[in-house]
């Protein structure tokens, strides 16, 4: 049998390769200058191993599955279970006092069969044969066992037999998983192997590298990260920055349209980055540290409107007599907030237009006032023009 070649769980395994692959990209000109075979390909090569181990079920998850598998097993022998003792019920009053006919539909053999799926399918295939034929069939469906628990009979143990298989496959196939699964992590483990035989090279005078790549922690921890702070943007440069974390060797830095799903956007030993283009949305940002031991916690969230900003609506009219308004569209407008007023009062009353650039307003006679302006999420653009108009 195939063993695996180190002691760490395979989800400890799995997590260090990744964070041993995402290091080894940013360090790949350090390790290519070492020897040419550390080159793009070999980084590919390591990430599709990774991925592949990956994709294997673990242990626990095979553990899972057989669970699972079982109490379908199990809820199907309880359905069995049940169907069978109906079927005695009837067989009692069709023959009251026959212990001949309680035998010939296997009431000797329950008590095992209850237990053993494998008995109790013999069982129900036994019992539905009986129930079918022409010597017991008539006394039962008269007594009120019908056709379709005769079936049933029949169905049942058909669903018994699949959920058994599948349980009884999954189990033999669970001993070539553990060897596909030792076989796959043990390849990935060969390159950190080399990635860890080279960093001590390549990285002589940085400890703090050298210990990154350790395939085991050192006896002295590496250290707790905090988050970031003083985690800030220059919009005029267009450049993040932070403060150094203790016990980081890189950091990263992640961005989100939503503020929820946020996506690795800079990986990279600096305490800064620059955005490669200016976003056209409203964005967040976030920072954390890292190091051999894993990631740190997140910084604060920043965010920031990209958006253009906002004008005013150019132009507001009156179509006469139907006292709709109009007016021209605002680019990145997600609605527009339309405004009126009686001459003689100070206070505007505010309606909600949703996108569309007109809006129908009719009120009690009078002089009145009216304008319209652009938002965006809760951004609002300056008014239009006033318009003044009559009610009649």
């Amino acid at each position: 049998m195939i063993t695996k070649k180190f002691s760490k769980s395979y989800d400890e395994a799995l997590t260090q390769a990744y964070l041993f692959h995402s290091e080894f990209v940013l360090d790949l000109a350090s390790f290519a200058a070492f020897s040419p075979s550390f080159d793009v390909a070999f980084a590919a090569d390591f990430l599709d191993l990774i991925e592949v181990a990956d994709v294997i079920p673990t242990n626990q998850e095979d553990l899972n599955n057989q669970v699972i598998l079982s109490m379908a097993v199990e809820d199907q022998m309880a359905v069995a279970r049940a169907i069978y003792q109906k079927l005695l019920v009837y067989v009692g009053i069709a023959y009251p006092n026959s212990e001949t006919t309680l035998l010939a539909f296997g009431n000797n053999t329950y008590d095992q069969a209850r237990l053993l799926p494998t008995k109790m399918m013999n069982l129900l295939q036994h019992a539905y044969r009986n129930a079918s034929t022409t010597a017991y069939k008539a006394a039962l469906i008269a007594v009120g066992f019908l056709q379709t628990d005769i079936d049933s009979l029949d169905t049942i143990e058909h669903d018994l037999q699949t959920r058994y298989s599948a349980q009884q496959d999954y189990k033999q196939h669970t001993y070539g998983r553990s060897e596909e699964r030792a076989i796959a992590f043990n390849a990935v483990w060969d390159v950190m192997v080399k990635i860890n035989a080279a960093s001590k090279i390549v990285f002589k005078d940085s400890p703090a590298k050298i210990e990154y790549y350790l395939l085991y922690q050192a006896s002295t921890p590496i250290g707790y990260l905090t988050a970031p702070v003083n985690f800030a943007f220059n919009s005029g440069s267009l450049i993040f920055t932070w403060g150094a974390v203790e016990n980081a060797t890189s950091y990263e830095f992640q961005s989100s349209s939503d503020g929820t799903n946020y996506t690795q956007y800079w990986t990279g030993p600096e305490i800064a980055c620059a955005l490669s283009e200016v976003p056209t949305t409203f964005m967040y940002y976030r920072v954390r540290a890292r190091n051999a031991n894993g990631y740190g916690p997140f910084s604060v969230v920043i965010n920031y409107d990209f958006n253009p900003p906002l004008i005013a609506p150019s132009i507001l009219t009156l179509v006469p007599h139907l006292y709709e308004f109009r007016w021209n569209e605002v680019p990145t407008a997600t609605r527009y907030e339309f405004q009126f007023k009686r001459t003689d009062q100070e206070e505007w009353t505010a309606l909600d237009a949703g996108l569309t650039t007109s809006y129908i307003h009719h009120d009690t006679a009078g002089d009145y006032s009216a304008r319209v302006r652009a938002v965006r999420n809760s951004t609002f653009g300056p008014f239009s023009m006033e318009l003044s108009y009559s009610v009649l």
